[in-house]
């Protein structure tokens, strides 16, 4: 048996174990970490899309809103009046509508990252991680599935091959 087919051998037999119960849970709390981390990120990013969307649309309702009252208090007639004051009120509706909407929407973002989070940490958590050899090579498992590792003699450079 070859020193690297040793080797190989160790590493899964005998690092492996001690790798998944030691060192395995600090790296997937600090990939939880950073996955909570981009989850804010987003978060603070789509509100902000969001607010400064349904601003402009709630700013535009509330313009068309005005000029139809300015049209309503510069009217000739009494049913131009009204029909302007119509229009007044139903663009204050659409506004506030918008507001209501965008407030819905911001309420179900957070309900949909939070639900992100709670599967990310449940995926991450239950990743099941084993190694081990198969004639010359390592299989990783990962989860449901088999990676084939190449042999640790084909990774190393030309250079530093002692033949």
């Amino acid at each position: 048996m070859s020193i690297l087919s040793t080797i190989s051998q160790w590493l899964a037999k005998t690092f492996w174990p001690w790798f998944v119960k030691h060192a395995l849970p600090i790296i997937k709390e600090h990939v939880l970490d950073l996955f909570a981390s981009l989850l804010v990120t987003l978060k603070s990013k789509i509100k902000d899309y969001m607010s400064k969307r349904s601003e402009k649309r709630e700013s535009e309702a509330e313009k068309r809103a005005e000029d139809a009252e300015k049209r309503a208090e510069s009217a000739d007639s009494e049913p131009e009046r009204e029909k302007w004051e119509a229009i007044a009120v139903v663009w204050r509706e659409v506004a506030n509508t918008f507001r209501e909407e965008n407030e819905a929407l911001k309420k179900r973002i957070e309900e949909l990252i939070a639900d992100t989070a709670i599967e990310a940490k449940d995926a991450i958590g239950s990743m099941a991680l084993a190694a081990e050899v198969s004639g010359n090579h390592t299989l990783l498992t990962v989860g449901d599935h088999v990676h084939r590792l190449p042999s640790p003699k084909t990774d190393i450079p030309e250079d530093d091959k002692n033949e």
